[in-house]
């Protein structure tokens, strides 16, 4: 660029534009022009090259961001999956023990008038409800720490 201004700057100097000069035959002066128009092709080529280098090179970071806003957005994925995860892994827990709680509360007062004593057997089945709640919600939470833990890769290798 700095080339192609001090070309520019010689035109006053040299005197193109001048048609008749007395000074310069036509042979000359198309000698001039053709040096002039030879300096000012080779500026416009090296600066063509640079500029398919930068688009070779922009196409690279391009390529670059692009595939980390896919790992971006597959760790998004991830996040999402471990939240409703936490989410059935909590409500089934939530939902066995307040069943099994309820249960004991609204059954015992009634074992109590019942011929056989039940009460043993509403512990049991109160204490398998719970567990049968943690055997649901378990490994749902060991599924949401592996998402969990793929997403803060993908989110590190990202970065």
């Amino acid at each position: 660029m700095k080339r192609f201004l001090f070309l520019l700057a010689l035109i006053p100097i040299l005197g193109f534009g001048q048609s008749n000069t007395k000074y310069y035959t036509k042979k000359q002066e198309i000698q001039a022009y053709q040096l002039y128009a030879d300096s000012v092709n080779s500026i416009l080529r090296s600066e063509i090259a640079t500029l398919l280098k930068d688009k070779e090179t922009y196409k690279i970071e391009l390529e670059k961001l692009h595939q980390k806003q896919e790992k971006i957005k597959i760790a998004i994925k991830y996040l999402k999956k471990a939240k409703r995860k936490t989410t059935v892994a909590n409500i089934v827990t939530g939902l066995s023990v307040s069943v099994s709680v309820i249960g004991l509360i609204v059954l015992l007062p009634n074992a109590s008038g019942n011929y056989i004593d039940l009460t043993e057997a509403y512990w049991y089945g109160g204490g398998l409800l719970i567990a049968i709640g943690q055997f649901i919600s378990i490994p749902l939470k060991i599924s949401r720490k592996e998402n969990i833990q793929q997403a803060k890769v993908l989110i590190t290798e990202s970065t």
